[in-house]
């Protein structure tokens, strides 16, 4: 929902108005794709991150059972980077101006999937973040999954465009 406020505006005639309108149209077509590629872009920094961790995660999981904590640390940085990029990622396609036409379709595309999946690993995510307080969580790993591949699978849905 857009509300305009021409309040305290003075405007000489219709034609100044409507020029005001296009260019305040034209200024959100621009800033929701420029929001939208910061967000492509950290949503794969966020993938590459992902990965580390789950390399990092794996090695951790295995030292434990030796009494091996060496690596808990970088995890633990890796994860707040991570978390960092995934939340900002998020942020900027939740707060991204409208499309200004929209094109509803019947059925399913990859945008739907997109957003489908992102109800699986938003949740997921969060839920990694909560149960990485307890070093010895099989939860923690279980939703670290969950959110890996549900967020790899999001990405597909976009790469592969059908």
């Amino acid at each position: 929902m857009r509300i305009l406020v021409i309040a305290d505006t003075h405007f000489e005639n219709k034609n100044e108005l409507e020029t005001n309108l296009m260019c305040d149209k034209i200024y959100e077509l621009v800033l929701r794709e420029k929001m939208l590629k910061a967000h492509q872009i950290l949503g794969y920094v966020t993938f590459v991150g992902m990965i580390a961790q789950g390399i990092l995660g794996g090695k951790l999981y295995q030292g434990k059972k030796n009494g091996d904590y060496s690596l808990y640390k970088p995890h633990k940085t890796v994860g707040k980077i991570v978390t960092a990029t995934y939340f900002t990622g998020a942020g900027l396609s939740l707060f991204s101006p409208p499309p200004l036409v929209s094109r509803k379709s019947e059925g399913i595309n990859n945008i739907k999937i997109h957003k489908v999946l992102a109800n699986i690993h938003v949740p997921a995510m969060i839920l990694t973040n909560v149960l990485s307080k307890d070093v010895n969580s099989d939860a923690h790993r279980a939703a670290a999954y969950t959110a890996f591949a549900s967020y790899s699978f999001a990405m597909l849905s976009i790469i592969i465009d059908f």
